[in-house]
Protein backbone atom coordinates (compact mmCIF):
# COMPACT_ATOMS: atom_id res chain seq x y z
CA UNK A 1 0.00 0.00 0.00
CA UNK A 2 0.91 3.80 -0.40
CA UNK A 3 0.66 6.74 1.12
CA UNK A 4 -1.32 9.72 -0.56
CA UNK A 5 1.32 12.57 -1.09
CA UNK A 6 0.93 16.06 -0.39
CA UNK A 7 -2.73 15.59 1.11
CA UNK A 8 -4.80 18.19 2.79
CA UNK A 9 -8.42 18.35 3.49
CA UNK A 10 -10.70 20.90 3.07
CA UNK A 11 -14.86 21.39 4.70
CA UNK A 12 -17.29 23.03 3.82
CA UNK A 13 -21.08 23.18 4.77
CA UNK A 14 -24.35 23.07 3.09
CA UNK A 15 -27.65 24.96 4.35
CA UNK A 16 -30.49 23.27 2.81
CA UNK A 17 -32.94 25.53 4.03
CA UNK A 18 -34.61 28.32 2.72
CA UNK A 19 -33.58 32.22 3.78
CA UNK A 20 -34.97 35.19 3.75
CA UNK A 21 -32.85 35.66 0.53
CA UNK A 22 -35.08 33.04 -0.75
CA UNK A 23 -31.60 31.08 -1.17
CA UNK A 24 -32.19 27.36 -0.51
CA UNK A 25 -28.81 25.37 -1.09
CA UNK A 26 -26.11 27.98 0.47
CA UNK A 27 -22.53 26.68 0.45
CA UNK A 28 -19.71 28.03 2.74
CA UNK A 29 -16.31 27.19 3.70
CA UNK A 30 -15.79 25.92 7.06
CA UNK A 31 -12.27 26.84 8.97
CA UNK A 32 -9.56 24.50 10.37
CA UNK A 33 -7.82 25.01 13.66
CA UNK A 34 -6.81 21.61 12.91
CA UNK A 35 -4.78 21.33 10.75
CA UNK A 36 -4.31 24.56 10.34
CA UNK A 37 -6.11 25.82 6.78
CA UNK A 38 -3.55 28.59 6.65
CA UNK A 39 -0.58 26.18 6.73
CA UNK A 40 -2.98 24.58 3.75
CA UNK A 41 -4.80 22.14 5.94
CA UNK A 42 -2.27 19.53 5.34
CA UNK A 43 -2.35 15.80 6.75
CA UNK A 44 0.33 12.93 7.42
CA UNK A 45 -2.32 9.49 6.45
CA UNK A 46 -0.03 7.07 8.05
CA UNK A 47 -2.11 6.90 11.82
CA UNK A 48 -5.63 8.67 11.73
CA UNK A 49 -5.75 11.84 11.88
CA UNK A 50 -8.28 14.46 14.05
CA UNK A 51 -9.78 17.17 11.95
CA UNK A 52 -10.85 20.19 14.41
CA UNK A 53 -13.40 23.00 13.14
CA UNK A 54 -14.10 25.78 15.76
CA UNK A 55 -17.43 26.82 16.17
CA UNK A 56 -17.05 30.88 16.24
CA UNK A 57 -18.99 33.53 15.23
CA UNK A 58 -17.28 33.12 11.61
CA UNK A 59 -18.31 29.63 11.45
CA UNK A 60 -21.26 28.13 9.86
CA UNK A 61 -22.85 26.20 12.38
CA UNK A 62 -22.86 29.41 14.79
CA UNK A 63 -26.85 29.66 16.14
CA UNK A 64 -28.62 31.88 13.89
CA UNK A 65 -30.24 33.92 16.90
CA UNK A 66 -27.18 34.81 17.86
CA UNK A 67 -25.48 36.68 14.95
CA UNK A 68 -25.83 39.86 15.06
CA UNK A 69 -27.55 42.22 12.24
CA UNK A 70 -24.74 45.03 12.46
CA UNK A 71 -22.12 42.75 12.73
CA UNK A 72 -18.85 43.78 11.00
CA UNK A 73 -15.85 41.21 9.22
CA UNK A 74 -14.02 41.66 12.68
CA UNK A 75 -16.67 40.08 14.95
CA UNK A 76 -18.56 37.58 12.71
CA UNK A 77 -19.80 36.66 9.56
CA UNK A 78 -21.83 38.42 6.75
CA UNK A 79 -22.03 37.64 3.15
CA UNK A 80 -19.57 38.17 1.13
CA UNK A 81 -17.25 39.30 3.91
CA UNK A 82 -13.96 36.92 3.88
CA UNK A 83 -14.39 34.38 6.39
CA UNK A 84 -12.39 34.49 9.47
CA UNK A 85 -12.09 32.53 12.93
CA UNK A 86 -11.39 32.97 16.42
CA UNK A 87 -8.07 31.20 16.64
CA UNK A 88 -6.64 34.14 14.52
CA UNK A 89 -7.28 36.55 17.24
CA UNK A 90 -5.82 34.24 19.77
CA UNK A 91 -2.22 33.16 18.26
CA UNK A 92 -1.90 37.53 17.33
CA UNK A 93 -2.86 37.17 13.44
CA UNK A 94 -5.35 39.60 13.86
CA UNK A 95 -7.01 42.52 16.03
CA UNK A 96 -10.16 41.24 18.13
CA UNK A 97 -11.02 40.20 21.42
CA UNK A 98 -10.81 36.64 22.72
CA UNK A 99 -13.97 35.10 23.88
CA UNK A 100 -15.04 35.65 27.27
CA UNK A 101 -12.60 38.36 27.32
CA UNK A 102 -13.03 42.04 29.14
CA UNK A 103 -14.63 44.07 25.28
CA UNK A 104 -15.77 40.45 23.62
CA UNK A 105 -19.13 40.74 22.09
CA UNK A 106 -19.32 36.75 22.09
CA UNK A 107 -19.67 34.01 24.29
CA UNK A 108 -19.15 30.27 22.78
CA UNK A 109 -22.45 28.73 22.22
CA UNK A 110 -23.80 25.63 23.95
CA UNK A 111 -23.86 22.26 22.76
CA UNK A 112 -27.72 22.27 22.52
CA UNK A 113 -27.33 25.56 20.01
CA UNK A 114 -25.60 24.42 17.87
CA UNK A 115 -27.53 21.16 17.39
CA UNK A 116 -30.37 23.31 16.99
CA UNK A 117 -28.70 25.14 13.99
CA UNK A 118 -27.12 21.61 12.63
CA UNK A 119 -31.01 20.95 12.64
CA UNK A 120 -32.95 23.87 11.63
CA UNK A 121 -30.65 25.13 9.50
CA UNK A 122 -30.34 21.71 7.21
CA UNK A 123 -26.61 22.23 7.53
CA UNK A 124 -24.59 18.96 5.86
CA UNK A 125 -21.28 18.91 6.43
CA UNK A 126 -18.77 17.80 3.58
CA UNK A 127 -15.14 16.77 4.10
CA UNK A 128 -12.87 16.29 1.05
CA UNK A 129 -9.50 14.73 1.36
CA UNK A 130 -7.68 15.20 -1.73
CA UNK A 131 -4.08 13.90 -2.21
CA UNK A 132 -1.83 12.40 -5.50
CA UNK A 133 -1.40 8.24 -5.14
CA UNK A 134 2.10 8.16 -5.68
CA UNK A 135 2.06 5.15 -8.21
CA UNK A 136 0.14 6.81 -11.24
CA UNK A 137 0.68 10.64 -9.88
CA UNK A 138 -2.92 10.98 -10.49
CA UNK A 139 -5.00 13.28 -7.94
CA UNK A 140 -7.39 11.21 -5.58
CA UNK A 141 -10.17 12.73 -4.15
CA UNK A 142 -12.43 10.88 -1.29
CA UNK A 143 -15.75 12.77 0.09
CA UNK A 144 -17.90 12.24 2.76
CA UNK A 145 -21.20 13.95 3.75
CA UNK A 146 -22.54 14.39 7.60
CA UNK A 147 -25.92 15.63 8.69
CA UNK A 148 -27.58 16.29 12.37
CA UNK A 149 -28.13 12.32 12.32
CA UNK A 150 -24.71 11.17 12.23
CA UNK A 151 -23.07 13.73 15.01
CA UNK A 152 -22.37 12.19 18.39
CA UNK A 153 -21.93 15.26 20.91
CA UNK A 154 -19.50 14.35 24.08
CA UNK A 155 -18.01 11.50 22.38
CA UNK A 156 -14.64 10.90 21.87
CA UNK A 157 -12.69 8.30 19.13
CA UNK A 158 -11.37 5.11 21.26
CA UNK A 159 -7.75 4.67 20.73
CA UNK A 160 -6.79 2.69 17.79
CA UNK A 161 -3.39 2.47 18.00
CA UNK A 162 -0.97 1.32 20.02
CA UNK A 163 2.58 0.23 20.66
CA UNK A 164 3.05 -3.98 20.80
CA UNK A 165 5.05 -4.99 23.42
CA UNK A 166 8.11 -5.73 20.72
CA UNK A 167 7.48 -1.80 20.38
CA UNK A 168 5.76 -2.50 17.20
CA UNK A 169 3.22 0.18 16.52
CA UNK A 170 -0.56 -1.85 15.83
CA UNK A 171 -3.07 -0.43 14.32
CA UNK A 172 -6.83 -2.12 15.83
CA UNK A 173 -8.89 -1.64 12.79
CA UNK A 174 -12.14 -3.07 15.10
CA UNK A 175 -11.80 0.25 16.83
CA UNK A 176 -11.67 2.62 14.17
CA UNK A 177 -14.69 3.68 13.81
CA UNK A 178 -15.93 3.61 17.96
CA UNK A 179 -16.80 6.04 20.10
CA UNK A 180 -16.77 6.58 24.16
CA UNK A 181 -19.17 8.36 26.33
CA UNK A 182 -17.45 11.78 27.76
CA UNK A 183 -18.98 13.87 30.89
CA UNK A 184 -21.56 16.20 29.68
CA UNK A 185 -19.66 19.23 30.61
CA UNK A 186 -16.59 19.05 28.56
CA UNK A 187 -17.71 20.42 25.42
CA UNK A 188 -16.49 18.27 22.60
CA UNK A 189 -18.32 17.26 19.49
CA UNK A 190 -16.69 14.64 17.68
CA UNK A 191 -18.37 13.08 14.56
CA UNK A 192 -18.78 9.47 14.32
CA UNK A 193 -18.30 7.89 11.20
CA UNK A 194 -21.25 5.04 10.33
Amino acid sequence: KHQLIESHVRLYSIEHSARSSGVEFQTRPMRLQHPDDDLGGMLLLMLPQLIVHRVDPWSPLWPQGRRKPTQSAASGFAFPDIFQRTADVENGSRDGCKPNEEGAKWTPPTLSQVADRLQTGQLEVICLVEGIEPTTSMTVQARQSYTCDDVVFNAAFQRCVARAQDGICEFNFDAFHELMELPNDCGLVVQGMA
